[in-house]
């Protein structure tokens, strides 16, 4: 085996495993960016039902103290 041949032998499959380690770079980032991105959709979701959450809850409360006050009236006048 002269020299060339020893280059090529060596040489493409070492290039080949390169490139195969880099395309699956490419990917793992490509993943990480979209479970960074549902991860802050997650997080944005979660912020707009927990302020719904204190919206009703506030709503809920307000609406127990108009009932109590009707029924405080209603005992008061009978």
């Amino acid at each position: 085996m002269n020299n060339p041949q020893l280059f090529f032998a060596i040489g493409i499959p070492t290039l080949a495993i390169l490139v195969g380690i880099l395309v699956n770079m490419i990917q793992v980032s490509t993943i990480n960016a979209r479970i960074t991105d549902v991860v802050s959709r997650l997080s944005a979701l979660e912020d707009r039902v927990n302020t719904g959450f204190d919206l009703l809850t506030k709503k809920i409360y307000e609406l127990d103290t108009r009932i109590s006050r009707i029924e405080e009236r209603l005992n008061f006048r009978s």
